[in-house]
């Protein structure tokens, strides 16, 4: 895995993040930072 790969896998979650995330429900920046690094730390 490769860090443009990991950059695109990094792009694609923050679009679903956002797609998912409403009013009700909005993901503190910290929150999305914390699901990132995991993200990134399993690659």
């Amino acid at each position: 895995m490769t860090r443009v790969d990991n950059k695109e896998r990094v792009l694609r979650l923050m679009g679903i993040l956002s797609e998912e995330t409403d009013e009700d429900h909005e993901l503190s920046l910290d929150d999305i930072i914390l699901v990132l690094s995991r993200c990134l730390a399993r690659t």
